[in-house]
């Protein structure tokens, strides 16, 4: 904001996403096992159980903090030049672990 002539910039900035929530499948075996003297023996059966696919708002922050970093990185580098003036760095953050290879989502 400019405080000696009263004025200001006012950026709006919107995105949609379409999102949808990945299956939640919980595996199950049950294992029969009975022996004698002479004999054991041994039968298991497996089966796919789901599990209502649910959202928190733990996960719902997440999202807003993803689209809040994609706004202010587009803000400061195509629309004010904010980073090169300032010297800033305004690459995406690093979600690789340093140890492993494995990507967070």
């Amino acid at each position: 904001a400019n405080q000696t002539t009263q004025k200001c910039s006012i950026m709006f900035w919107t995105t949609t996403a379409e999102l949808s929530l990945a299956p939640r499948l919980l595996v199950y075996r049950t294992t029969d096992t009975s022996s004698n003297l002479f004999v054991t023996k041994s039968s298991s059966q497996d089966w796919i159980q789901a599990v209502p696919k649910a959202i928190t708002m733990t996960d719902i922050q997440t999202l807003f903090n993803f689209f809040d970093i994609l706004a202010v990185r587009t803000l400061a580098l195509e629309h004010t030049s904010l980073c090169q003036v300032t010297g800033f760095k305004c690459d995406y953050p690093d979600i690789h672990s340093h140890n492993s290879s494995a990507l967070y989502i």
